[in-house]
């Protein structure tokens, strides 16, 4: 790939950089489709060169996985580097060798340093950038390390942020005593070159850590985008579901919404009922997993598959499997009777292009999960799903004391946690991008006609080539 005069710029900067080790860390920021990885790939090579050593992380185990899809084929998460580093192998057969060790730290937009405090229960802790800082000069005594955090400062920030502080020079400053300096990237390469996308996104970027904007009216944008109804969605999503069933994708604000788009985009892609449920399992047939499906993953657990996944991953359904059920034990609560159901399915990952990674395995998936939204209160799904106190925990505890303490390493009591994939959240979107994009705003504002920049404009530069917007808020509503 020949450089752009920013990403050009950067690289020269970089290896000047790493000659001397003026600074302890660089902050490279961009929008989506700048070449912001294609540039750490031009980094990567400089230092394979001059035997510098090097570590590809990223926030997610999707944005690590595409990483290596790009050839990045060290990349990791930056929760695993974290559990490498208490390894004492690693330093020996990984860093020892090397004098200079420099960190490419991807989507660094969504990395977290903060907490929050409640009145109630116990504050809610999330010190990520602290973990990587003190973890990486507790463990590593090369003797220069030099910090690469990338991302685009626009995209959403962590949940527990209006800012981004791993993109923030002086955040890191003032914080940790460590100097550096910023560059970022200027010319698109994602989209298409009759793309209005880039501009259109514009509208949207915060200025002065503002946490929510006044918004263009419909007239200014309309232009840009093509503005469609809301009865419209499904259908457009159709057209091009069937060109390629991998460049479409509507993103909407909230999970609930997301859901109602997969059930109905379900019902329309079902070839009827399989012989894996019973009629009391699943409500209706169209619900079911079938061949072709696509899901994203929410949560599993590490180690006990033949290939990783991470969350966020996408996931075709290859071949249907055997479905099981347990019951806990009945009780005198109605909560106390939902199955526990699930699902074997032989998968394979994909790329947001749809490109296979080509290690089918076959996985135990939670059939509640996938549809409880459709059938279960608020307040029953939450019970089922909370991390530590729901079913789930209480079917591994119950399990474990009457069966084996193994039971956390059985595929049949972890199972893998998704929902399908056709339509995802704005947070489940950020670091991909797709041909196609329909955005429901629904949901999106609030009671003053505001809308979060950031969100939205994550959403937007989702879209590579065409962007569809449905229930944009009326004119009134955005004085």
């Amino acid at each position: 790939m020949k450089l752009d005069e920013s990403q050009s710029f950067f690289l020269q900067k970089f290896k000047d950089h790493t000659e001397n080790f003026d600074v302890d860390f660089l902050i490279l920021t961009g929008s989506a489709g700048t070449g912001k990885t294609e540039l750490i790939k031009k980094c990567v090579e400089y230092l394979k060169i001059n035997n510098f050593g090097h570590q590809c992380l990223a926030f997610t185990g999707r944005a690590a996985s595409v990483l290596r899809s790009r050839g990045l084929e060290n990349a990791k998460t930056i929760d695993s580097w974290l559990y490498r580093l208490n390894n004492k192998d690693t330093y020996e057969k990984e860093l020892n060798p090397y004098d200079n060790f420099i960190f490419f730290i991807d989507e660094s937009s969504m990395i977290s340093n903060s907490a929050i405090i409640f009145d109630e229960k116990e504050p809610e802790l999330d010190f990520k950038l602290d973990e990587i800082m003190w973890s990486t000069f507790r463990h590593i005594n090369c003797k220069n390390i030099l910090f690469i955090f990338v991302g685009d400062k626009n995209q959403l920030p962590p949940l527990k942020h209006d800012y981004c502080p791993a993109l923030n020079e002086e955040y890191l400053t003032n914080r940790y005593g460590l100097s550096g300096k910023s560059y970022s990237l200027k010319t698109m390469h994602r989209q298409t070159s009759e793309s209005n996308i880039p501009k259109l996104a514009e509208n949207f970027i915060s200025f002065d850590n503002e946490i929510i904007r006044a918004i263009p009216s419909i007239e200014k944008i309309e232009k840009d985008v093509q503005i469609i109804e809301n009865s419209e969605v499904v259908d457009i999503f159709f057209d091009l579901y069937f060109e390629n069933k991998h460049d479409v994708k509507i993103i909407t604000a909230t999970n609930k919404k997301a859901d109602y788009y997969n059930f109905l985009i379900k019902e329309k892609l079902s070839t009827g009922k399989s012989k894996f449920f019973t009629p009391y399992q699943i409500p209706k047939d169209n619900l079911e997993p079938q061949k072709g499906d696509i899901l994203q993953i929410f949560a599993n657990s590490s180690g006990i598959f033949d290939f990783p996944m991470f969350n966020g991953q996408f996931l075709e359904v290859l071949e249907l499997g055997s479905v099981s059920e347990t019951i806990l034990k009945k009780g005198n609560r109605i909560f106390d009777n939902i199955p526990f159901i699930t699902q074997q399915l032989t998968v394979d990952t994909i790329s947001d292009s749809g490109e296979r990674a080509g290690n089918p395995q076959t996985i135990e998936i939670s059939i509640d999960h996938l549809i409880n939204s459709y059938i279960l209160t608020k307040q029953e799904y939450e019970y089922f799903d909370k991390k530590d106190k729901g079913m789930l925990y209480k079917i591994k505890d119950y399990i474990s004391k009457i069966d084996s303490k193994r039971v956390y390493f059985n595929k049949l009591y972890n199972p893998v946690l998704t929902r399908y994939g056709y339509a995802i959240t704005g947070h489940k979107a950020q670091g991909g991008g797709w041909k196609n994009i329909i955005i429901d705003f629904s949901g999106f504002n609030d009671d003053m006609g505001h809308l979060p920049p950031s969100w939205i404009y994550t959403a937007i530069t989702r879209a590579k080539s065409n962007l569809f917007v449905a229930n944009y808020p009326i004119e009134e509503k955005n004085e």
